[in-house]
């Protein structure tokens, strides 16, 4: 049997409509399904998502292949998706915005030396663009420690510096450049530093200490001030018309030759 009431069929279970239909109570709307509690949506005789129940938990399915899960809004006027879940790619999220948690668990199952857990990116072109994480570890939004990786020339040469706070004002503490160089900002304290060549004075390349087997040698402007090795001591090695003067607390030239 056919119901019609104005523009509205009920034919056994099915309500149509051919325009819109609205349907408006005074109270509150229930739909009960004992089937999983399951609500499927349709677009033209193809469900394109449901809603229901697995085991205690809520479901919402995009019931499309690879068809994304987008959840929208209005924010001042202007319509914006603030997530993005990529269902092609197994649920990948993407935030528009901001993300704000009390705590992150960012867990990798992948095998491999080099699989990421963590990725952070720039789109901007150029350079001078840089990707950043700040460390907060009180409750002031002044006062933090910061990661940096920054673009330097737009061609690819990556800094990474390392800031640290003193007050308000962070400072690079560490940078590391696109060559590997390590630059520290004040005193560096270890247990042991191993060199494999030589330690040299910023901007005087030919001053410096030098290691070979079993032997130190100490450069100034390029000439061998002393050498030692496992079997003498040498000064002025290179024979150049050098002074050789020994002090004491009253007497500059106590030993003079």
């Amino acid at each position: 049997t056919t119901l019609t009431v104005d523009d509205i069929t009920i034919n056994g279970s099915t309500i149509s409509d051919a325009a819109s239909l609205t349907v408006d109570v005074g109270g509150d709307i229930i739909l009960d399904a004992d089937s999983d509690g399951r609500v499927f949506f349709f677009d033209g005789g193809t469900e394109y998502g449901n809603v229901g129940k697995s085991s205690n938990s809520l479901l919402l399915k995009s019931a499309i292949s690879d068809g994304d899960i987008l959840f929208q809004g209005n924010d001042g006027g202007s319509a914006i998706t603030a997530l993005t879940l990529d269902m092609s790619a197994a649920g990948k999220a993407t935030f528009n915005a901001h993300i704000l948690a009390t705590h992150a668990d960012l867990r990798n199952t992948s095998s491999g030396a080099e699989t990421d857990a963590l990725i952070l990116r720039n789109l901007a072109d150029g350079a001078d663009t840089a990707t950043s994480i700040k460390l907060f570890p009180t409750t002031s939004t002044d006062r933090f420690a910061q990661i940096v990786a920054e673009n330097i020339d737009g061609n690819n040469n990556i800094t990474l510096s390392f800031l640290t706070s003193a007050g308000n004002t962070p400072s690079a503490a560490l940078t590391l450049d696109q060559n590997r160089n390590a630059t520290f900002s004040a005193d560096v304290s270890v247990p042991n530093i191993n060199v494999a060549d030589d330690i040299v004075h910023t901007g005087d390349t030919d001053t410096n200490i030098s290691f070979e087997s079993n032997s130190i040698i100490m450069h100034a402007g390029g000439s061998k001030g002393f050498s030692m090795d496992s079997s003498a001591f040498v000064v002025n090695q290179d024979g150049l018309d050098y002074d050789f003067r020994v002090e004491s607390d009253n007497n500059t030239h106590m030993l003079f030759v």
